[in-house]
């Protein structure tokens, strides 16, 4: 930068000795450039302060997304593991459901009159049963 100031001072210093006129309209041009360069800086500084404004953010904003995702997954993980204890129930309750109906039937069978039953009999029906499961 000083090699550039020193130019630019010789070509002042030869315009001044030249034309007065010229000298004015360098220097005036040389106003602008420094005004436009100072511009140009102060916007850099502030582009680079928004660009690290707008990191933290995205960070911040990755970090929330991936802590969504975490929990969005374990979520998906709670609801399978559910399913599957649902499944596990239903096999239990299933044949528990079963013993309990076949009890019913058993008391209703040796309780109640066998006219009130139309002819059902839950021994019948039990070997019935039996003989369709048996291949």
């Amino acid at each position: 930068m000083p090699h550039n100031q020193k130019l630019i001072n010789d070509i002042l210093a030869l315009s001044k000795r030249c034309d007065n006129e010229l000298y004015a309209k360098i220097t005036e041009l040389l106003e602008k450039y420094y005004t436009q360069t100072q511009e140009c800086q102060k916007l850099q500084k502030q582009n680079e302060f928004f660009l690290q404004k707008w990191d933290r953010r995205n960070i911040l904003d990755h970090e929330r997304e991936a802590k969504k995702d975490q929990m969005l997954e374990q979520q998906s993980r709670l609801a399978a593991m559910g399913e599957m204890i649902d499944a596990v129930a239903h096999q239990w309750k299933q044949p528990l459901n079963s013993i309990s109906m076949l009890i019913d039937m058993l008391k209703i069978d040796f309780r109640a009159p066998l006219k009130t039953l139309r002819g059902f009999s839950f021994r019948r029906f039990l070997l019935k049963s039996r003989r369709r499961e048996e291949p």
